[in-house]
């Protein structure tokens, strides 16, 4: 049994995948971060 709170990839796997910093996907996530390379989006 997990404690998680939802399902899907934890911020650090989502993050890795597109080859980007926790931090900085955090903030693309929330929308703090506007003209994101098309590449970071596809990952």
């Amino acid at each position: 049994m997990s404690n998680r709170r939802v399902a899907g990839p934890r911020r650090s796997e989502v993050a890795a995948l597109a080859g980007v910093g926790v931090e900085y996907s955090t903030r693309l996530e929330r929308g703090a971060i506007s003209g994101a390379p098309q590449e970071v989006l596809d990952g």
